[in-house]
């Protein structure tokens, strides 16, 4: 393609979709233990070409910069972000092929990309204020068996989440931390005590009519341990009563334990829970 330098700042997803089209396909490092496609950029950028399995700093058709390693280019400093989301789709393997076809067909038809890993896991690249079971739903195919996990690579101000901090995620309660009910987890990347704090305090009361349905997931917040591994969580019951799930090691006899809490007892439990996760700070990836 021409040697001409790429304008970043004028990137939209229309131009950086014309780029593949003329750009070399070419294997890089997405992160360590992990390679995929590229579209080589001049200037030493690339597009990204697929979903990242792990590397979540970086995205499909992210432009990013390459960097040599090992005798291979790497990704380095992401320049233009193509999506604010990634969502991990998990459904039956019972599920015919056909379903996810149809289901990357609509995904393509909402200008979104989806990727299929394996027989029964898919993901999806999408802006921060779509909700998946939303406009999946839409479709018309059959989401009963399946489940989001949505990771969110920025916030709504363009913050990235993926700075100082520990992860956390919420569930049962969409990004305006509106009860949604379902078992969808949006992990929301890394936050600083005081942000996990605020969306505590900020959490929707359980709906009394759901507190006896066995499908109906009361909404909360937790935090991410490395590996990917949820690790206790808090919900909201009542206008003044929580509930700590508290998380951590299986050889811990008590991590099953929920109990109830007051709004200062949650707020001494999330300070202790930071503590202990603050060392695993910045990007997974």
């Amino acid at each position: 393609m021409d040697d001409a330098k790429i304008d970043v700042g004028s990137l939209n997803i229309e131009k950086v979709v014309a780029l593949l089209e003329v750009a070399k396909k070419i294997k890089i490092k997405y992160t360590d233990g992990e390679i995929g496609w590229a579209y080589a950029l001049p200037g030493d950028l690339a597009i990204i070409g697929n979903v990242p399995s792990f590397a979540e700093h970086i995205g499909i058709l992210d432009v990013v910069r390459l960097v040599p390693a090992d005798g291979i280019l790497r990704a380095d400093e992401v320049l233009w972000y193509a999506y604010g989301s990634t969502t991990e789709v998990r459904y039956p393997k019972s599920y015919s092929e056909g379903w996810y076809k149809a289901f990357s067909a609509g995904a393509r038809s909402l200008g979104l990309r989806a990727e299929s890993f394996l027989e029964g896991l898919a993901a999806v690249c999408h802006g921060t204020d779509l909700v998946p079971r939303e406009v999946f739903g839409d479709l018309g195919l059959d989401m009963s068996g399946v489940k989001f996990l949505t990771h969110v690579r920025w916030d709504r101000e363009g913050k990235s989440a993926f700075g100082p901090g520990v992860p956390v995620y919420t569930q049962g309660v969409s990004l305006d931390l509106e009860y949604h009910g379902s078992t969808d987890v949006i992990e929301l990347g890394r936050r600083t005590e005081d942000e996990i704090l605020t969306i505590v305090r900020g959490l929707p009361v359980f709906p009394a009519d759901k507190t006896d349905d066995d499908d109906a997931c009361p909404p909360c917040v937790g935090f991410v341990e490395p590996r990917t591994r949820l690790y206790g969580n808090v919900s909201r019951m009542t206008d003044e009563s929580y509930v700590i799930f508290p998380g951590g090691s299986r050889k811990d006899k008590d991590a099953d334990k929920s109990r109830d809490a007051t709004l200062a007892e949650v707020e001494a439990w999330i300070r202790e829970k930071y503590q202990e996760l603050e060392g695993f700070g910045g990007p997974r990836g």
